[in-house]
């Protein structure tokens, strides 16, 4: 990508930009906002979905309990109890007789549940009569189903049994025939025992038989979408009722995770597939019928709308890629024709035609890059001319480096020469002077090494006070206070010699006699504490705090031109800000200047932080 970058010309790169800062971020843009509609059209779908499923479980819940209030009705009725009753004693003629009466009363009762087709009476001497019904083609159920439901009501007391059953568990027989024609192959059964009214003996079941579309009908009135499905199951997963004829296997969905409890409750379980789409599942229970009503909604249908917008909306961004690339075109060219005459002109640069100039007027950044191109060549030109005059002045500077160089030698040999007459002609006092002079030149006149033994430092400083003892006629002396083991530790060259110097011009220049320089060498393995003493005039109270940076101390003393503020910022420079000089001072007293150093041993010199 990066070689790309680099290596591609201007037109693909601005491609490249506007994709990346222009189009890359729609696309995103575009995504998300799909995805956070389809999100909330779904929470919005579930949302209205699970009310409806509510009223929808609580509408069914009333149908049953309305179904279950008539089959009391009937069962507790005047009629019905004295037909039971009196059955045994009754004639054949007076039976059929009040079966008519019988079904002219049902008939009123269920006159606003049309949907009850057929109500059966079980005797205890397991008689079955018709009460309610078609007498020619009876309804029958086969004998496992029907022993079972029966044996299932009285298992349950007084209470009402639901129970749902399709053509399967039905004799195939006339009736059957019919009900299939007539599309009520699924029908509903209500039970319950019937008992006597006073002493609450047993007198019979009765069996109410309720059409499906009792449950359809009102499943159908609910529109959730085009290919939404609603499902009623029964406390055995069987599906009851449902909307357009669905006969998916209820089992799949249950697989998916959902489980149908006896909890008033909506469950949603996202993403199964029917009909080879993905749908939203909301499963609900009915309250006290171990029932439950459960909703598919298909995903196809909720993104619909928001499917054609994204769509649209590609459509759009594939518009504007064609617009951008076709501008980008005429805008590269604008600016790649003057960045091609500038690269000419810069290669008759590389070329040495220095006088190639591109004449550019725009105001823009090139304009501007091509205006500062010309003032380069003018400067280039400019500095062509004075690197030739400083070649000249630099051979020049060259012979006077050599003949500077020549002179300090010449006067080491001179010195020399004199110290031994000096010793010829038995002077001893010149003849020490000259040797310590002769040294401190030596000193000044080494450029290999840098870094010195602090011995050898202190032995520097001897020689220096050795030469000042004859101008002052010796009226002062030093002391010098080394630990042992610090002796062979390195400090740079000429370290001390600026402090003890010091201490003779400010601290001593007006005490004639008993003057003292101390020099106490201490330190550990990390560190190395130098001070120099002096009994002198010592520092004003005023000036202390900053002794080392003023005016005073940048004066330049005899020997060295080195001051205390040349040392501390030579030590900083080549150590760090955490070393260097500390003044201590109490005026007409005494002076202490503290020089800390890092202990430094000889393989230490190639440490990057002494180089640098």
């Amino acid at each position: 990508m990066r070689a790309f970058l680099f290596k591609s010309n201007i037109y693909r790169r601005l491609v490249l930009f506007f994709m990346l800062v222009g189009i890359v971020p729609m696309v995103l843009l575009s995504i998300a906002s799909y995805r956070i509609t389809q999100t909330s059209i779904h929470d919005k779908a579930e949302h209205y979905s699970t009310q409806l499923m509510l009223e929808l479980s609580d509408s069914i819940k009333r149908v049953f309990l309305s179904l279950e209030n008539t089959a009391i009705d009937i069962s507790y009725s005047e009629i019905i109890q004295n037909y039971l009753l009196d059955y045994s004693g009754m004639s054949i003629a007076q039976r059929r007789n009040s079966r008519n009466d019988i079904r002219m009363s049902i008939a009123l009762k269920t006159s606003l549940i049309r949907e009850i087709t057929d109500v059966y009476i079980y005797l205890p001497d397991g008689e079955r009569e018709v009460l309610y019904g078609e007498d020619g083609y009876k309804f029958s159920l086969k004998e496992n189903y029907e022993d079972e439901f029966v044996h299932s009501i009285f298992d349950a007391g007084g209470k009402t049994v639901i129970r749902s059953y399709s053509g399967e568990h039905q004799l195939d027989n006339i009736r059957r025939q019919q009900d299939t024609e007539k599309g009520i192959e699924n029908c509903l059964l209500i039970g319950r025992l019937v008992r006597e009214l006073d002493s609450g003996d047993i007198l019979g079941v009765i069996i109410l038989r309720i059409n499906e579309q009792i449950l359809s009908k009102r499943l159908n009135n609910i529109d959730l979408g085009r290919d939404a499905q609603i499902v009623v199951t029964d406390s055995s997963d069987r599906i009851v009722s449902s909307t357009n004829l669905m006969t998916f296997p209820i089992s799949n969905i249950l697989k998916k995770g959902l489980t149908i409890a006896q909890t008033h409750s909506i469950n949603t379980e996202p993403g199964l597939r029917y009909q080879s789409d993905e749908h939203m599942v909301l499963q609900n229970n009915i309250d006290g019928l171990g029932w439950s009503v459960i909703c598919l909604i298909p995903y196809s249908f909720l993104d619909n709308e928001t499917y054609m917008n994204f769509r649209n909306m590609l459509i759009l961004l594939c518009c504007i890629c064609v617009i951008m690339v076709f501008g980008i075109g005429v805008f590269s060219r604008r600016i790649s024709k003057p960045l091609t005459e500038l690269v000419d002109a810069m290669n008759l640069v590389k070329a040495g035609d220095l006088n190639a100039e591109v004449k550019n007027e725009s105001r823009d950044e090139i304009g501007q890059v091509t205006r500062n191109f010309n003032g380069m060549l003018a400067q280039i030109r400019k500095l062509v001319e004075n690197v030739k005059n400083k070649e000249k002045e630099k051979r020049k500077a060259e012979l006077a480096a050599l003949q500077a160089q020549i002179n300090p030698h010449f006067l080491s040999n001179t010195l020399n020469t004199v110290r031994c007459l000096a010793h010829n002609q038995k002077a001893e006092n010149i003849e020490n002077l000259l040797i310590s002079l002769i040294e401190l030149l030596h000193v000044s006149m080494d450029t290999r090494e840098d870094f010195i033994p602090i011995s050898k430092e202190i032995s520097y400083v001897r020689s220096y006070m050795e030469i000042m003892s004859y101008r002052d006629y010796g009226n002062f002396n030093i002391i010098c206070e080394v630990q042992p083991e610090l002796e062979d530790s390195l400090v740079p060259k000429l370290i001390l010699q600026p402090l003890v110097e010091n201490s003779l011009i400010h601290g001593l220049k007006d005490k004639k006699i008993g003057g003292q320089i101390i020099i106490r060498v201490t330190g550990d393995k990390s560190n190395i504490f130098i001070s120099v003493t002096d009994n002198g005039q010592g520092i004003p109270p005023d000036v202390l705090p900053t002794i080392i940076q003023s005016e005073k101390m940048h004066e330049e003393v005899a020997y060295t031109g080195i001051g205390l503020s040349n040392v501390d910022s030579r030590i900083k420079m080549l150590f760090g800000s955490e070393y260097g000089l500390y003044v201590d001072s109490v005026y007409q007293m005494y002076t202490t200047v503290e020089v800390v150093l890092p202990n430094l041993k000889g393989e230490m010199l190639n440490d990057e932080s002494v180089n640098s």
